[in-house]
């Protein structure tokens, strides 16, 4: 690691040490998964504030090339980032993630029988006195957190769905069983900031950038059977959105 910097040019400090460990990174000094010193070593070794030093690893960990994770210190992150079809491909999760050699894993948060607030119930096309199953499911991928999911039903259309372990089963096969058939989704997307609350489920750092997706799926009859809302972490997955002419 390079340990001097130049004071007496025209770049800021902050750049010339986000520089300087963005090499190492690339340079093998630090390898993928490593452990950087602490912000305060890194003063003592650049000798500039706590301020700049913070500023320099923001940045990293903006880009990708650093995750903090809470309680044990900032690591070099990993080259491998999930490549997901999920813009374009309807499929199950754990059928995906089992085909990307990854391990999958869900823990249920949260299952119960809710009324729907407007949005929910717009997107499902529910009537006033319909209720939802809300589905809160945290997913792994190799025994890490990779997203957090909350699934809106319709009840009265799925009303089997409550009974179901979804540790165990899937929602799009516990569909296919009844032989409902997933035909169609819409998706959106867009990035946001890591809430307090997401960034301590997904195991990073406030403000962290997240994929989000909104979701409604549609059955072979055009029948809404799912409103959900996905969040991604930033850091473990890269999107693919295919096109053709």
């Amino acid at each position: 690691m390079k340990k001097q910097i130049d004071k007496n040019i025209g770049i800021p400090l902050y750049e010339q040490i986000l520089e300087i460990i963005y090499n190492d990174i690339q340079n093998g000094v630090f390898a993928y998964g490593e452990i950087i010193p602490k912000e305060l070593d890194l003063c003592k070794i650049y000798n500039v504030s706590r301020p700049t030093i913070r500023k320099a690893m923001d940045i990293l960990v903006q880009n990708g090339n650093l995750i903090r994770i809470k309680g044990k210190g900032t690591y070099v992150s990993s080259d491998k980032k999930i490549k997901q079809e999920f813009t374009h491909i309807i499929q199950n999760f754990n059928a995906e993630m089992s085909q990307k050699g990854v391990s999958p894993g869900t823990k249920v948060l949260k299952k119960l029988l809710v009324t729907p607030d407007k949005q929910t119930r717009e997107k499902l096309e529910l009537k006033s006195d319909e209720n939802v199953i809300e589905l809160v499911r945290l997913r792994y991928a190799d025994n890490e957190p990779l997203l957090i999911v909350t699934t809106y039903i319709p009840y009265e259309r799925a009303p089997f769905l409550f009974k179901k372990d979804f540790e165990k089963v899937s929602l799009y096969d516990s569909f296919e069983e009844k032989n409902i058939i997933i035909k169609k989704a819409v998706r959106t997307f867009e990035v946001q900031k890591a809430t307090k609350e997401l960034s301590n489920l997904l195991t990073i750092s406030k403000n962290d950038p997240v994929f989000y997706f909104e979701t409604v799926a549609y059955s072979d009859k055009n029948v809404p059977l799912e409103f959900s809302k996905c969040f991604y972490r930033g850091d473990k997955n890269k999107f693919v959105v295919e096109i053709i002419k």
